[in-house]
């Protein structure tokens, strides 16, 4: 029997028993009286899941919720909601906008697989890891942000990504997956290989870089990006010139490697003064009409 299938039944023998309400959603209730939403009604599709249903929290996407739903085309997600399950959207092929809280702690394996509509999606803070298959085969997503409060990505997590032009990985992210990103199936080939104009924004020494090399993937610079938040900004040379003070007074670095291979703009082994000004030059180029930061 398939796994996805026996995972199914398992869920219906032990869950609650499953409850509608006039709201459009249909689902269970947990032994501390919140909600996990389990369905919707046929035909939504603008969907906007409610915080509270039938008076019970909603903390929860059930296991494939929205399974195969081709109808929909965007889901709002509320604040309350702690957890997606798995495969909870997988298949949902008209599915194009998701909209997640940052208190989102987990996402289920598989949740977004085969989403082929879905064109961006925002990771909060809260998540951690994005587990294995959790966006295979999103063939219109062009970009991923991963937080640095991730810390794995798991295999095939976004396996066949084919539009994907780029991702960026913190450094915080020390677990990396096989096939995890910038990687699908060549036709021609007949074997995995990566994505035609993929890079990954990571440093070359961090996991991310890493897996780049051994792949074959481009990596793309984050010199000037000392604080890793993805963008180079004032907040960056801030932080390069208080690194200066210090080692000009004989006192100990407050940079970890990350921060000083990001802060060497100028490649000349000395984080100082000449280094703030040139990401200065670079946070105003990017100000700039057509500017890019990544």
């Amino acid at each position: 029997m398939n796994p996805v299938c026996i995972m199914a039944a398992v869920m219906l023998a032990v869950g609650s028993q499953a409850a509608s309400s006039g709201s459009g959603f249909s689902y269970k209730l947990n032994a501390d009286g919140t909600a996990v939403i389990t369905g919707a009604d046929a035909g939504l599709t603008e969907v906007v899941i409610p915080a509270v249903i039938d008076s019970h929290k909603v903390t929860a996407i059930g296991d494939r919720a929205f399974f195969g739903n081709e109808e929909m085309l965007s889901v709002t997600v509320p604040g309350s909601v702690i957890s997606i399950g798995e495969y909870a959207f997988s298949g949902c092929l008209g599915l194009e906008e998701v909209k997640l809280p940052a208190g989102v702690e987990s996402l289920g394996k598989g949740c977004f697989m085969s989403c082929i509509s879905l064109k961006g999606i925002a990771l909060g803070e809260s998540i951690d890891s994005v587990p294995e298959n959790c966006f295979t085969d999103c063939t219109s997503l062009k970009q991923i942000f991963l937080p640095k409060s991730v810390k794995s990505v798991g295999t095939d997590a976004f396996f066949g990504c084919t539009e994907m032009e780029i991702a960026y990985v913190p450094h915080t992210v020390t677990e990396i997956g096989e096939n995890s990103l910038g990687m699908h199936y060549g036709i021609r080939s007949g074997g995995v290989e990566p994505v035609s104009g993929f890079s990954i924004r990571t440093a070359p020494f961090a996991a991310a870089g890493v897996y780049a090399q051994a792949n074959g993937i481009d990596i793309e610079s984050v010199l000037g990006d000392v604080n890793d938040d993805g963008s180079i900004d004032a907040a960056d040379a801030s932080e390069v010139l208080a690194e200066y003070a210090l080692l000009s007074n004989n006192e100990p670095s407050e940079f970890d490697a990350f921060m000083k291979y990001a802060g060497d703009y100028d490649g000349d082994d000395c984080i100082d003064a000449a280094d703030a000004s040139q990401i200065l030059v670079r946070y105003s180029e990017l100000q700039n009409p057509g500017g890019n930061d990544w």
